[in-house]
């Protein structure tokens, strides 16, 4: 009985080292079309992943936001100067990126036919994101300027759509960079493609587990595997 259960221990010591000897590693860029709190937000990133058999891994990431996101938009009209072509319009956007994500996660796949497999991941993220605020502007409101500014100015209107924010209202116009940080659980689940032994394509839908903040993606990856 001893030699019975020795001889199942060493067989599956022997299986999981077989497993880790099979280890690889994959490296992949990636492209997430993400929503955080309602704001939307495009990211490209590179992934490393470890192998520990064909069914488990584990990956690391790190990503930085590809566009600035305008999450709110002003226009200023106002009479500049008596005269031709005085009035003038300018336009003020509020917007917000990602300055950079960094994150973690175990990996679970298991194939399904003609090179297609389903995958699970369990992760956690960490994000910063830079914004760009006029605060002091965008509390006076989006009030449409008066359709015909410079005969508002003339007759001595007080509005301040009419007579420009900045020169007749002590509005602030200047913008204020702030950063905000982000943290939180997630699941992905999704499809991989291996296209040959070492070039892989997957798709996948992200979506938050553990925080205040609402944050969901698609997930787009371009992997390459090597020993």
């Amino acid at each position: 009985m001893r030699n019975k259960k020795l001889s199942i221990l060493v067989g599956t010591l022997l299986s999981i080292s077989s497993g880790v000897a099979c280890a690889s590693s994959e490296a992949s860029l990636g492209f997430k079309q993400s929503e955080l709190n309602g704001i939307e937000h495009q990211v490209l990133f590179a992934e490393y992943q470890y192998h520990v058999n064909d069914y488990l891994s584990f990956s690391v990431h790190g990503g930085t936001g590809a566009t600035d996101e305008v999450t709110a938009s002003l226009d200023d009209t106002y009479v500049a100067d008596l005269g031709s072509d005085s009035v003038v319009t300018d336009t003020y956007e509020q917007t917000s990126k990602v300055r950079y994500e960094a994150g973690l996660s175990l990996n679970a796949k298991y194939p399904v036919i003609n090179g297609w497999s389903v995958y699970g991941r369990l992760g956690y993220i960490m994000m910063q994101t830079e914004d760009v605020e006029y605060n002091d502007f965008f509390s006076v409101g989006n009030t449409p300027p008066a359709d015909d500014p410079e005969s508002a100015f003339l007759s001595g209107s007080d509005l301040c759509n009419s007579t420009g924010l900045e020169a007749q209202c002590g509005v602030s116009l200047d913008a204020t960079q702030v950063t905000n940080d982000y943290d939180m659980g997630y699941t992905e689940v999704g499809l991989t493609w291996q296209m040959s032994e070492t070039a892989t394509v997957s798709f996948g839908r992200l979506d938050t587990i553990s925080s205040g903040d609402s944050y969901d993606a698609f997930v787009l990856r371009l992997g390459l595997g090597f020993w």
